[in-house]
């Protein structure tokens, strides 16, 4: 039964990919908004229906694959810290090992390029992607409002997210533009660990002392 059911789950997962994979070739090529639904179904080899059941519109096809780390991953940095480390310090240390693991949302890895490229192309793509951002903001202040010990609505946690995002989107994007000019990830990687810590300075600077205190000292 098990084993049964594992077939099935990675046939799902196989049948997901191909979608993917499909719509993003078509993507690239055609542009987003040029490509309908029955074109991916068509590409995929599937129905229309199949790719309603794994993704409700179009623009979840593009970013299914990376939404959680995208919306969740600097909430579980701070949450997961390690014991006497700050929220900030957890955070730098989270985007300098995605950095060293070539994890293509910092924008230093080539398997992302066409993702990139899509969305940078897309007007569509571009209000979604600022719409995770904005909730990505909203995890990441609950987090920090848990350290500060108030509210969902506290501003000064809302403040420090908005920061601390808007300093990885810039990093993000500088990556990004040098790989799509066609730097190579590891001649990148340098002035990309130096801008990421000389950036995360201004935070510590910058924000309340209850986000850069160690853990154990509070």
């Amino acid at each position: 039964m098990t084993e049964a059911l594992s077939l099935r789950e990675r046939k799902k997962q196989q049948t997901r990919q191909q979608i993917i994979t499909a719509a993003l070739r078509l993507f690239e090529r055609y542009g987003f908004e040029r490509v309908s639904l029955h074109d991916v179904a068509a590409s995929a080899n599937v129905s229309k229906m199949t790719v309603f059941n794994y993704f409700a519109t179009k623009e979840d096809i593009v970013f299914d694959e990376w939404r959680d780390q995208f919306v969740n991953g600097p909430a579980r940095a701070v949450r997961e810290r390690r014991r006497g480390e700050s929220a900030i310090a957890a955070l730098e240390r989270n985007y300098l090992e995605r950095l060293a693991q070539r994890d293509p949302l910092t924008g230093l890895n080539r398997m992302a390029v066409p993702f990139f490229r899509i969305v940078m192309a897309s007007p569509t793509l571009m209000r979604r992607q600022n719409e995770l951002f904005a909730l990505a903001e909203q995890v990441l202040a609950q987090a920090l409002a848990e350290i500060a010990g108030t509210h969902d609505r506290d501003v000064t946690a809302i403040a420090t997210a908005g920061c601390v995002l808007a300093i990885e989107r810039a990093l993000i994007s500088e990556n990004c533009h040098r790989l799509m000019g066609g730097d190579d990830p590891d001649d990148i990687y340098p002035e990309a660990v130096r801008m990421a810590k000389e950036n995360f300075r201004i935070l510590y600077a910058g924000v309340p002392t209850v986000f850069t205190t160690p853990s154990s000292v509070r």
